[in-house]
């Protein structure tokens, strides 16, 4: 019984700190957007020249890109030139996928 409220604790812990990650990345994401260039093209609630950035999301957690792997790819395939570094893009990908 020990062993399983140790084991239950850990989990929660990891699960606490890589949620408090997440939310950070996310929060670096939505001003390296800013900084990138990207709401040239994208706003957050409506379509400018390409998608909302809430549109783009839902569209991308549909297509199975759940992942920021998953969402940097798709990004990548859809802009030939993409201006953030690969740190930039890692926590936009998180941010897209917050909203």
């Amino acid at each position: 019984m020990k062993k399983l409220l140790i084991a239950l604790t850990l989990g929660s812990s990891l699960a606490l700190v890589s949620g408090i990650a997440a939310a950070q990345d996310a929060k670096k994401g939505e001003a390296a957007a800013k900084e990138s260039g990207c709401l040239v093209c994208h706003d957050v609630n409506k379509k400018k020249m390409g998608p909302a950035f809430k549109t783009a999301a839902a569209d991308l957690k549909k297509a199975g890109a759940t992942t920021p792997d998953k969402v940097i790819a798709t990004i990548k395939s859809k802009h030939t030139e993409v201006k953030a570094k690969d740190e930039d893009l890692k926590n936009i990908a998180a941010w897209l996928l917050t909203l």
